[in-house]
């Protein structure tokens, strides 16, 4: 096991949670967010801060989708420097959604918020194209 940077389940949890509640579930879950209503106070997640929530037009084989970015437990070092853990969700639209999740990690503490395009191994897809929800921050969880 490696080692695990405290607050990277809080990341894990909220970033999963924000993709939930956006993109909606099951028959009896609540109805999913537009992009614009994703943010900080709609989502209430505490340590969680919406940057910035964008529609993004569909481009080639890319699905139309919503851009969130933000940061997760903003906090202040004992250098006195700002950190936070940044991240970029990538929603599709709520009727493409496949109910499915995937995380990009940045491999360590790179500093590096990769776009979340959601590579896939051995394939020339993507989850975007698949239709998933796809998330990235500059760590590994």
């Amino acid at each position: 096991m490696g080692f695990r940077p405290a607050g990277m389940h809080t990341l894990a949890t909220a970033i999963c949670a924000a993709a939930l509640a956006a993109c909606g579930g099951g028959s009896d879950s609540p109805q999913p967010l537009n992009c614009a209503d994703i943010t900080t106070a709609n989502l209430g997640l505490s340590g969680l801060k919406v940057a910035q929530a964008v529609e993004v037009a569909a481009s080639g084989a890319l699905p139309a989708h919503c851009k969130v970015t933000g940061s997760i437990n903003d906090r202040t070092g004992i250098d006195g420097k700002a950190y936070a853990i940044g991240f970029e969700l990538r929603l599709p639209q709520p009727a493409d959604w496949k109910h499915k999740f995937f995380f990009q990690g940045g491999g360590g503490t790179d500093g590096v918020i990769n776009p979340a395009v959601g590579s896939l191994i051995n394939t020339t897809s993507t989850t975007r194209r698949r239709g998933w929800t796809t998330a990235t921050t500059p760590w590994a969880l």
